[in-house]
């Protein structure tokens, strides 16, 4: 009799099994936390207050060259994976042609919009990948979006934080002017990104950390 319960009993455990659940997605908007641009014809001049930034004559022999840089700093929740990444600027002004998107190399990890000039530039050398977008071939007045690689994540001393510092370029004589962080329509950098469910997560109190992992459990009968 013992023997035939044991069996029932079997036969009618209750197994949990755990697994992890989809991804959830989410949007996060970031601001330049320093922009500027500078200018060949006025090489000591800063305009990291300015509210507005400008661009053109790009490695022209003729006309000021004008550079905007603009840094953000990555903040999305640990584990997260990017999905798209998109650059928006409002420019005041739309002449013919369009600009270009470049990445500063190599990455200064800090720098000052109030000293930065066409001298001291935010990156030294002030050397630069690109354009790295296709999609700049013209400008229209307003909102302006392009597609750009991601703010890596292990470039700020601390890794939970990732900075990097993209670079805009004109080559027409036109100077092209957009707004600035200190402007009425600041630029934006909109991120999106999905963070999986069996990325790990801490709560911490006074009696110490506890670290869990999310999972979805789904019961089922023998």
């Amino acid at each position: 009799m013992a023997g035939r319960l044991t069996r029932v009993a079997l036969a009618i455990v209750c197994a949990w099994m755990l697994q992890a659940g989809p991804a959830a997605a989410d949007t996060v908007t970031l601001h330049p936390t320093q922009d500027t641009w500078v200018s060949s014809d006025a090489p000591d001049t800063p305009h990291g207050l300015d509210t507005t930034l400008q661009i053109g004559g790009y490695l022209s022999n003729t006309d000021p060259d004008r550079r905007a840089y603009l840094r953000f700093e990555q903040e999305l929740p640990p584990g997260a994976i990017a999905t798209r990444t998109t650059l928006r600027l409002f420019f005041d002004s739309a002449p013919s042609g369009g600009f270009q998107l470049r990445i500063t190399n190599p990455q200064k990890l800090a720098w000052d919009e109030g000293a930065a000039t066409w001298n001291t530039p935010p990156n030294t050398p002030p050397n630069f990948t690109g354009p790295v977008s296709g999609a700049t071939g013209t400008i229209k007045q307003g909102w302006n979006a392009i597609s750009v690689p991601f703010v890596p994540d292990n470039i700020s001393v601390d890794p939970a934080r990732g900075a990097i510092t993209y670079v805009l370029t004109r080559p027409g004589t036109e100077t092209a002017t957009l707004q600035s962080d200190e402007g009425t329509v600041r630029p934006e950098l909109v991120v999106e990104y999905e963070t999986p469910d069996n990325v790990p997560t801490s709560v911490c109190s006074a009696s110490g950390c506890v670290e869990s992992t999310p999972w979805t459990i789904s019961m089922s009968w023998a």
